[in-house]
């Protein structure tokens, strides 16, 4: 069963960002460019994308736990999916848009090309690491099978399931299958429904978190915010994807006659089989997990030069001497307004000030003057509030103009 090419083919990003209640693929900022720089669209073209090879210098030991690894990976068409996702990231139709300059368009593709790569080794290391030996040595050999080679060749030449299509059909109405195809389906439906909805759920959660990072800081949506349109895309998932399903199955088996196709979803019925299809989504979701945190931090790195530090994916410690950086930093860079605004806010409208020497607190908003590094650092440890907490209010006040 090819688990990760279903990811591409619910065309996922057009059909369930677009119904979300945050920025999607094809929304541009609400904000105008408040600069003279002239924006366009994020179109530029992407950097040649190259199908990965995990470690192709890398000869495993026959039989071992890294081969079988690897030879599941070769048999889910992983390479041609991973291609597939990236085109969706960094170029074309379903391309996640944001209207920035040219230079760093092309700094954001170039992140977003890249953003897949680690998976393939991710995904093989998940497998030999979690799978037993027995297990995959089953696995293996039923995937070498003439008939595994026959649904390894079927779900290859799988055709995309276009989002127009959808558009014009959701609801979805259910495939007209034969009696025999219906009953197949329905146990096809009770093995694989729940891992391909995992995975199709957490590459949704990958998109919604990484379309949020490609914008600027400021006009990115507030982590509360995210989190929300998150849980409310999982709620969704288990709908949408039974609605999917009977589809990419109808689609992708339409060649294999009945008789093949029942010997495929029997042995997707046996310990085998299910292991096959926990492994692979578990090592794909985990291998997801593991590169979002990078491209974020890539992406922070882009946008916020030597505030990437402040990204909430950052691990880097902070000392005081990096903390005053980072604040001067901010002041020059938005001025104090949203700095005091933040402060404001966290502490519910007292401030620390400085008048003639001497430190004392205030409510309201005090002259700019009476505000330094010195008092806002003062305000954050009376708060208890790290430099990470107070930058991402600090990113809200700017993005609503307060």
């Amino acid at each position: 069963m090819l688990l990760l090419q279903y990811i591409s083919r619910t065309a996922i990003l057009g059909l369930l960002l677009g119904n979300l209640p945050i920025v999607s693929a094809q929304t541009a900022p609400t904000k105008p460019a408040t600069t003279a720089t002239q924006h366009a669209p994020l179109a530029t073209p992407a950097p040649a994308i190259v199908p990965p090879s995990p470690n192709p210098a890398v000869k495993h030991a026959a039989g071992s736990p890294a081969e079988l690894a690897h030879k599941i990976w070769l048999f889910t068409n992983g390479d041609k999916t991973l291609t597939q996702l990236k085109s969706g990231l960094s170029g074309g139709d379903s391309q996640l848009s944001i209207s920035i300059d040219k230079p760093m368009a092309e700094k954001i593709n170039g992140v977003l090309g890249q953003a897949f790569d680690p998976i393939p080794g991710l995904f093989e290391e998940y497998i030999a690491k979690t799978g037993k030996p027995e297990q995959l040595a089953e696995i293996v050999k039923w995937l070498d099978s003439p008939f595994g080679k026959k649904v390894r060749e079927a779900e290859s030449k799988a055709p995309p399931l276009q989002y127009n299509e959808l558009e014009r059909t959701i609801p979805l109405k259910a495939p007209n299958f034969s009696k025999e195809r219906e009953q197949l389906y329905k146990r096809y439906d009770k093995v694989a429904f729940a891992s391909t909805a995992k995975m199709i759920t957490e590459t949704v959660e990958f998109y919604l978190v990484v379309n949020n990072g490609i914008k600027p800081p400021t006009e990115r949506t507030s982590p509360k915010e995210l989190e929300q349109a998150v849980k409310l895309s999982r709620t969704r998932m288990d709908g949408l994807t039974q609605q999917l399903l009977p589809h990419l199955f109808a689609g992708t088996y339409r060649d294999m006659i009945v008789d093949e196709l029942g010997i495929y979803i029997k042995f997707l019925e046996t310990d085998a089989g299910q292991a096959y299809l926990r492994l692979t989504s578990d090592a794909y979701v985990a291998a997801l997990k593991q590169v979002r945190p990078t491209v974020l931090l890539r992406l922070a790195d882009i946008f916020d030069d030597e505030l990437a530090v402040l990204s909430p994916y950052s691990k880097e410690s902070l000392s005081p001497q990096k903390q005053r950086q980072l604040l001067q930093t901010m002041i020059k860079r938005y001025g104090k307004p949203p700095l005091i605004g933040a402060i404001l806010e966290i502490r519910g409208g007292q401030i620390t000030i400085i008048r003639h020497g001497a430190q004392q607190e205030m409510f309201g908003r005090p002259s700019q003057d009476l505000v330094t590094i010195d008092t806002l650092l003062k305000d954050l440890a009376l708060a208890r509030t790290d430099m990470r907490r107070y930058y991402q209010v600090v990113q809200k006040r700017i993005k609503s103009g307060n």
